[in-house]
């Protein structure tokens, strides 16, 4: 009997260890490569949005709000709305609009990006979100996991 409770619980246990492992497929955001907790609102299940953070070690976050307006300006960003370290945009794509969205907090002596881009209807965005946020990150200079 006691053989039969050990083998139950290893099974137990292995099981709710592979779960646990698979709770993360299927999300079409990237992992947050900062540890930071992202503020922004979690994706739906559908592969049209993205939602990444990036540790900006030595832009503080009054510094970093200018690069990001000045970046969103340049990706062709439209209804840019700033309060104060957040932001909201639009990107217009024919008749489409994706909703862009960057929050900026402090972070020792620097700032961590968090970003959100999504589409607002349809199911696949055929990676047009993925791109947009990898191009927002190459405009601030924060490649990887950042170092700007």
């Amino acid at each position: 009997m006691r053989k039969l409770i050990v083998a139950l619980a290893a099974v137990g246990g292995l099981g709710f260890l592979y779960a646990n492992s698979r709770l993360g497929e299927g999300s079409p955001a990237p992992l947050n490569r900062t540890g930071v907790p992202n503020p922004l609102p979690a994706c739906p299940d559908s592969p049209n949005c993205v939602r990444d953070s990036r540790l900006a070690k030595t832009s503080k976050p009054d510094a970093m709000a200018n690069r990001v307006a000045a970046a969103l300006e340049r990706m062709g960003a439209t209804e840019i709305r700033r309060s104060g370290d957040d932001f909201t945009a639009v990107f217009p794509i024919a008749v489409f609009k994706d909703d862009f969205r960057v929050q900026i907090d402090p972070y020792v002596k620097g700032s961590v990006v968090h970003v959100r881009s999504a589409s607002r209807v349809g199911y696949s965005d055929l990676g047009v979100n993925g791109k947009r946020v990898e191009r927002f990150w190459n405009e601030l200079g924060l490649r990887g996991r950042g170092a700007a």
